[in-house]
């Protein structure tokens, strides 16, 4: 019923994409349409904490060139992590990863406001300047590494994605 709910509110306007488009195309059409200074990208599976977007909005600093935030995932019972702060570790070998000599780790204990590598595209927000000035999403990824590649243009242009523990995200 959800498709129904959402179509019956006055300030929502629901647009739909096939699922066979993936993820990152459902988020890039609706940048089409997407009137804020800032874009926060989720699934449509999660829930948030009620200061979650607040929380990732006051880390988002153009001058410090701190682009985008990324909230900490839990899982929906709040038993266990699923995604906090990301960092790179050399490895022999890494199929999964956007490189093969380094695998990607999602639970470090990371302080608020620390620099990670990217965010989860499952849950972050961004600015709008800055997402256009990246091109956007690469709408060729169906599902797993877009992220990783929005935030390889970041780096090129000197843009930071900051992690922030206390905006959790359930999953």
């Amino acid at each position: 019923g959800s498709l129904e709910y959402l179509a019956s509110q006055p300030d929502v306007r629901v647009l739909s994409e096939p699922a066979e488009s993936g993820l990152v195309t459902g988020y890039q059409v609706g940048t089409r349409v997407a009137r804020g200074e800032l874009y926060f990208f989720c699934n449509e599976d999660m829930w948030f904490a009620p200061d979650c977007l607040r929380l990732l909005s006051e880390q988002i600093d153009l001058s410090k060139r701190i682009a985008a935030a990324d909230g900490w995932h839990r899982t929906y019972d709040d038993t266990d992590w699923l995604h906090r702060g990301v960092r790179f570790r050399g490895t022999r070998w890494a199929i999964n990863s956007p490189h093969p000599r380094f695998e990607t780790d999602f639970e470090v204990e990371l302080p608020p406001g620390e620099r990670v590598p990217y965010p989860c595209a499952g849950a972050f927000l961004i600015h709008r300047d800055v997402f256009a000035e990246l091109g956007g999403w690469d709408t060729s990824f169906f599902l797993d590494h877009e992220d990783a590649d929005l935030f390889l243009r970041a780096w090129q242009r000197g843009w930071i994605c900051a992690t922030v523990p206390d905006a959790r995200i359930y999953h």
